[in-house]
């Protein structure tokens, strides 16, 4: 009995500390992978066409970071919530600023971070909640709506250069057909009265001179 006692008791000090050193290996992990990465949110209150899961977030032209995943705002759709994950040692401050940047001409897009003083806090979440940052409006969505507000004005200016031609063409074919006909050919007769002059004309001006 003692012997099988003592043998539970091995048993048992040798799961406590088999599940002691995977807890540990796990908190060890964790505490690796949170000082390595963290994750921020950021949201934007416009589309962000051509950003995608995996594009790229930059730091002043330097890649810092990626995008983990793009949802919709269940408050409020308008809004896009970008969560993207940076590296542990990138200084997001509480000043720091995001906007949609494109990236090349095949038209991805880019979360580009900026700013961010000396002077101002770290960035940090509140409540359990993930940093958030504010994207200012991008250069891509004034362009957007500058483009079809241009759209706009030049399919207008094409209907009324339409209608125009078309008010002009029904204006010539009402003209009457004679305007465009032949004149008559001369009559025997007028080319007899002019035919008299010009013969007298030539003969005085074959004449010599004295």
């Amino acid at each position: 009995m003692e012997t099988r006692a003592h043998h539970v008791l091995i048993g048992l000090f040798t799961v406590i500390v088999v599940t002691g050193a995977l807890l540990f290996g796990l908190w060890l992990a964790k505490s690796s992978v949170d000082t390595e990465f963290k994750d921020y949110e950021v949201v934007f209150n416009e589309a962000v066409s051509g950003l995608s899961k995996g594009s790229s977030v930059q730091y002043s032209g330097i890649k810092v970071g990626d995008v983990v995943s793009l949802r919709l705002d269940p408050q409020d759709p308008r809004r896009v919530l970008a969560r993207i994950r940076l590296g542990g040692d990138t200084p997001v401050k509480e000043d720091t600023l995001a906007k949609l940047a494109l990236t090349g001409v095949t038209g991805t897009s880019i979360i580009q971070l900026s700013g961010g003083t000396p002077q101002s806090p770290t960035l940090k979440g509140k409540d359990g909640k993930l940093p958030t940052i504010v994207a200012a409006p991008s250069p891509i969505a004034r362009l957007l709506n500058d483009s079809n507000d241009l759209m706009a004005g030049v399919n207008m200016l094409m209907h009324n250069a339409n209608l125009m031609f078309r008010r002009k063409t029904s204006s010539a074919s009402a003209i009457p057909l004679n305007i465009w006909s032949k004149p008559p050919a001369p009559s025997p007769s007028s080319a007899a009265t002019c035919a008299w002059p010009c013969s007298s004309w030539l003969r005085s001006a074959s004449r010599p001179a004295p």
